[in-house]
């Protein structure tokens, strides 16, 4: 088994004086992104997709990387980390869409470039990555006997599922269990599932819960109801035994077969799969969309848990890490943590995240500050002040607009004037928010073109989630990212309905609702929010973006998403807000 560790220079402070240097942390393919360290500080990152404007972007990140030096002077040597995906653990030698070594090259000509490889994964990249930020928000004794488990897509070895032990100091990874091979690859399927149902891969794949909830919407007989449980329990048999499958597991260090270009078979098994299952069902199923994505959808979903609840509980680990891009899926996070005594979920869990990791393996620890807010923003306030609606205001008495408007039952834009959220949530610096009610989130999402397939995410002061949430001390830090939902403690939430997502397996409410302190503006909202007909005050936050577009980032951006959902109505209002709280 091998062992992965932080590295532990034993004067971490004779280190630092001796490396007062920048480190650029980049993540190729699927969600790129770049990062830029200086002296184990994060201090500026952004996705490839803010700045391009094309979603889930994942051409090489060289906007990402001339936007952090537009805000900071990057040295000619710098250090620079990549986590990819290549198959065979080596960076191209010549520029694709994915990486740019020229690029590298003109800006950074004495750089050192470090990057995942055959000896250190693209998974073992996702696993530093995940403890680096349970260890950096970790305030209590570290606790014995933790797993962590990296699912996503596949990695640079043909992994796609990977099990690590992990020390009581969270310094040293053993490496448990490793799968291999896109047949095994729940990440795959997940996606290919996706662009089966008609939607975008890489995109549209957190619809599937949406539709997997109206399972019980559906006048289907009681015996076709039947063959789709016993249909589930057959695939989920086959994955778990190709999980398992020795041909398939650590013993190898990577499947010598395994090309790029096996991915179009793995998707067409996935689209045979479906097709013949619908066919079984009823035929004439096919002729309707909704209802065979809301069946297929069900039918991943029960997969999906399945077969990582049999992962994990094939193990005695009390405490369990989540990471890669798997672990978006907020159900499946949720039905884990059942099995568990405490869940921790990297909230950047996806690829975007995962060249922390790299660093990780070769420098001391990194410091996250307890916030993804990392990109900076410069807007032309003068421009933002002219357009009707757009208030730019010291941050209190932004706070103060924002609690008026929602008293009255207004939609608010609030976006921070000096920094944005890293990864795929908005956290408050760049978010849309109203009180929860149907009528409101189906309002933000026809202003935006978005359908109402999925709730929206509530907010709540930290002290109140455990009043109104079951189990919330069971999920370690990862609350406050609302990557994973908790049982409304009761069925009567008609003020929270927006916020709430119906389980028709437990008959229960949940919601992935963010819990929010003090450094949060939204905490402040939500202290001051006294004249609304709720018993704890709860607002909903969306991303403040129009439909297929990124979360915005600069003063273009935040106009065009303005106007747009303004256009045809009085109620929408924008804040932008700066200053401390």
């Amino acid at each position: 088994m091998s062992v992965l560790s932080f590295s532990t220079n034993s004067d971490v402070g004779q280190w630092l004086e001796d490396n007062l240097l920048h480190a650029l942390l980049l993540t190729l393919g699927h969600n790129s992104s770049a990062i830029l360290v200086k002296d184990g500080e994060v201090i500026n990152g952004y996705e490839e997709e803010r700045l391009s404007k094309l979603k889930a972007d994942s051409h090489f990140p060289s906007g990402a990387i001339t936007e952090i030096m537009r805000h900071d002077i990057l040295p000619p040597d710098i250090q620079i980390f990549i986590s990819h995906w290549f198959l065979d653990g080596t960076l191209p030698s010549t520029p694709n869409k994915y990486y740019d070594p020229y690029f590298i090259k003109r800006h950074f000509p004495k750089a050192t470039v470090m990057s995942v490889s055959r000896d250190f994964t693209h998974h073992d990249a996702h696993a530093l990555s995940a403890v680096s930020f349970f260890v950096n928000h970790n305030d209590s004794d570290v606790a014995p006997n933790t797993g962590i488990l990296v699912v996503d897509g596949f990695g640079t070895m043909g992994e796609t599922l990977s099990v690590y032990s992990c020390d009581s100091a969270y310094t040293e990874l053993e490496l448990k269990h490793r799968s291999f091979g896109f047949h095994t690859s729940l990440g795959l399927m997940y996606q290919y599932t996706t662009s089966y149902l008609g939607m975008k891969e890489n995109k549209d794949e957190y619809k599937l819960l949406g539709y997997a909830a109206r399972i019980e919407d559906l006048s289907l007989s009681h015996a076709v109801r039947q063959r789709i449980i016993e249909l589930i329990d057959v695939e989920s048999c086959k994955l778990r035994d190709d999980i398992k499958d020795v041909s398939s597991v650590l013993g190898n260090d990577s499947d010598p077969l395994l090309t790029i270009e096996a991915l179009p078979n793995t998707r067409m098994r996935w689209f045979n799969t479906w097709e013949a299952i619908i066919k079984e069902l009823d035929v004439h199923l096919l002729t309707h969309v909704n209802t065979k994505r809301v069946i297929v959808a069900f039918m991943v979903q029960c997969i999906l848990e399945n077969v990582l609840v049999d992962v994990m509980t094939s193990y005695d680990y009390d405490h369990w890490i989540l990471s890669g891009g798997v672990f978006m899926n907020v159900k499946l996070n949720n039905d884990l943590s059942t099995f568990a005594k405490t869940i921790c979920i990297n909230p950047i869990c996806g690829d975007q995240g995962a060249a922390i990791g790299v660093y990780e393996a070769a420098n001391p620890p990194i410091e996250l500050h307890r916030t993804l807010n990392w990109g900076k923003r410069t807007l032309n306030i003068e421009m933002l002040q002219a357009v009707k609606g757009i208030h730019v205001l010291p941050t209190r008495s932004a706070i103060k607009v924002a609690v008026r408007a929602l008293e009255l039952n207004r939609i608010v834009n609030i976006v921070n004037a000096d920094s944005m959220e890293f990864g795929s949530r908005a956290l408050g610096n760049t978010s849309t928010l109203a009180l929860p009610s149907i009528e409101n989130v189906e309002l933000i999402n026809r202003l935006n073109g978005r359908d109402n397939i999925m709730p929206m995410a509530g907010v709540l002061r930290e002290d109140d989630m455990q009043l109104m949430h079951d189990e919330c001390d069971k999920v370690l830090h990862s609350l406050k990212y609302m990557v994973c939902t908790r049982y409304f403690r009761f069925n009567d939430i008609k003020e929270y309905i927006g916020a709430a997502h119906w389980d028709p397996q437990m008959n229960r409410y949940t919601g992935r609702t963010q819990s929010v302190d003090r450094k949060n503006i939204m905490w402040h909202i939500l202290n001051k929010l006294h004249n609304v007909d709720q018993e704890l005050p709860m607002i909903i936050n969306t991303s403040f973006n129009p439909h297929g577009m990124p979360i915005v980032l600069d003063t273009i951006d935040i106009i065009n998403a303005h106007v747009t959902m303004s256009k045809d109505t009085d109620r929408v209002i924008t804040v932008i807000y700066s200053g401390e709280i």
